[in-house]
C-alpha cells in the first residue's frame, strides 16, 4: 500500500491526533495511529486512549491499494515538521515498517502494531439525540464553562462538563464546588439527552473551533457514549458515570447587593493588589461601602506585605460588605466574559456570589457563581 499526500495536511492532523495519545497507554498499540486508505483515496486516521478517540479523514495525491496499517505518531509527527511544505510519500510493508520518501531523502520507521489489535470505536446507537449549533457558539459556551471543572479523583463525576440537551435549549456546567460556570446555546433536539463529557476532551474540542467561521457542530449523545463532530474531526468519549450536583438548585436568587465595574479596570486593579503576595496567599478582600470608596486589598503574611487598592471607577448600591475569594478564581471568570462592565452580586459577606456580565436586554447565557472564603475581621 502507498499513498502521496502534503506535508502540511498530513502534520496538521497527526499534531491534533497526539493531543489524546497517552504516555503510558495500557496497549502498547494505542501509541500509534490507525490509518485506513479506502476505494474514494481518503484516508481514516483514528487516535485515542481507550476511552476516547478522535477521527478525522485526509485527501491524498494519489495512491495505490487498500487497507489498515499503523503509524509511529511520534516519530512521524517530528519528522514531519522538518520537511518542508511539499508532496510526501508513504509505502508500506508487510512487516509493519513505513518508509516515508520526500524530495531530498527518505526514511524507514517501523509501526507501533499491528492495526489488527487496535481498539473497534463503539457505534452510537439510533436512539441518540443529536444538537447542532454554529461552532462560534460551541467555542464561546466551551471557553466560558471549562475553567470550572473540577480535577478531584474522589469526585470523578464533577470533572468534566455537564451536557443537557433539551428541545429549544442546550445547557452546559461546570463546578468544583467553589465556582460554578453554565452557558445556554440556542439550539436544541427532536428529544432530551444529558451527559457528562470528560474535561480533557472537551478542551481538545475546544481548541479545535474557530471563532471566524459558519460551520456548524453536531453533539450526539445516548447517556453513555457522546460523539462531538467540528472543524473537520469526529471525537467519541464515554459519559463520566455519576450523578452531577443540581447546580440550579444552589443558584441565589435574592443578591441585592451589587458591585458594578469596568471589566478590565477591575482586573488591572487586580494585578496591581496582588503582585505583592507569593503564590501561596491567594485571597483578595473586597470592602464595599455605599456612597464611599470601594476597596480590594491583599496580605501576604509569609513575606509581610499587603497592599490596596481603591476602585474610584466602581459603583456600589447595598450595604456595607467585605467578602474575600480566591483571586486566581475571580480572574479567570473576568478573563473568559466577553462583556465590558460586570456586576458582582452579594447577599453578605459568607454565601455564594454571582459574577455576571452586564445585559441590559437580559439575554446574556452565561451565569457564574463563586464561593467565598472565610476571614477573621
Amino acid at each position: 500500500m502507498e499513498i502521496t499526500i502534503k506535508t502540511t495536511d498530513l502534520t496538521g492532523a497527526l499534531e491534533v491526533l497526539s493531543k489524546i495519545i497517552p504516555a503510558k497507554p495500557v496497549h502498547a498499540v494505542l501509541l500509534g495511529t490507525h490509518m485506513s486508505l479506502g476505494k474514494d483515496g481518503r484516508i481514516t486516521l483514528t487516535a485515542g486512549d481507550g476511552d476516547t478517540f478522535i477521527r478525522t479523514e485526509l485527501q491524498t495525491e494519489s495512491n495505490t491499494g487498500q487497507g489498515c496499517v499503523m503509524l509511529n505518531t511520534r516519530v512521524l509527527y517530528d519528522l514531519l515538521k522538518t520537511i518542508a511544505d511539499e508532496t510526501v510519500t508513504l509505502s508500506f510493508d508487510d512487516n509493519l515498517r513505513c518508509t516515508l520518501k520526500w524530495l531530498t531523502g527518505k526514511a524507514d520507521i517501523t509501526a507501533s502494531g499491528s492495526a489488527d489489535d487496535y481498539p473497534v470505536t463503539e457505534k452510537m446507537p439510533q436512539e441518540a439525540v443529536t444538537v447542532t449549533p454554529d461552532e462560534t457558539e460551541l467555542l464561546s459556551a466551551l471557553s466560558h464553562t471549562l475553567y470550572a471543572a473540577a480535577n478531584d479523583p474522589i469526585r470523578p463525576f464533577m470533572c468534566g462538563l455537564r451536557l443537557e440537551i433539551g428541545e429549544e435549549r442546550t445547557t452546559f456546567a461546570c463546578t468544583d464546588s467553589h465556582r460554578l460556570a453554565s452557558y445556554v446555546l440556542n439550539a436544541g433536539a427532536a428529544g432530551p439527552g444529558s451527559a457528562i463529557v470528560p474535561s480533557r476532551p472537551a478542551a481538545i474540542i475546544k481548541g479545535l473551533l474557530r471563532k471566524d467561521t459558519d460551520e456548524k457542530a453536531a453533539i450526539t449523545t445516548d447517556g453513555r457514549l457522546v460523539n462531538i463532530t467540528a472543524g473537520g474531526y469526529c471525537l467519541t468519549t464515554h459519559s463520566i458515570p455519576g450523578k452531577f450536583p443540581d447546580w440550579r438548585a444552589i443558584l441565589p436568587k435574592d443578591n441585592g447587593n451589587i458591585l458594578t465595574v469596568d471589566k478590565d479596570y477591575l482586573l488591572s486593579a487586580m494585578r496591581r493588589a496582588t503582585a505583592v503576595t507569593s503564590a501561596a496567599f491567594k485571597t483578595i478582600v473586597f470592602h464595599l461601602v455605599q456612597d464611599g470608596t470601594c476597596t480590594i486589598s491583599t496580605e501576604d503574611k509569609g513575606y509581610m506585605t499587603e497592599s490596596k487598592e481603591s476602585l474610584t471607577d466602581a459603583q456600589y448600591a447595598g450595604e456595607e460588605i467585605t467578602v474575600a475569594f480566591k483571586h486566581d478564581h475571580v480572574r479567570d471568570i473576568l478573563s473568559t466574559l466577553s462583556c465590558d462592565t460586570v456586576h458582582l452580586m452579594l447577599k453578605d459577606g459568607r454565601r455564594a456570589a454571582l459574577l455576571l456580565p452586564e445585559d441590559p436586554d437580559g439575554e446574556e447565557p452565561c451565569t457564574t457563581l463563586l464561593m467565598p472564603i472565610y476571614i477573621k475581621n
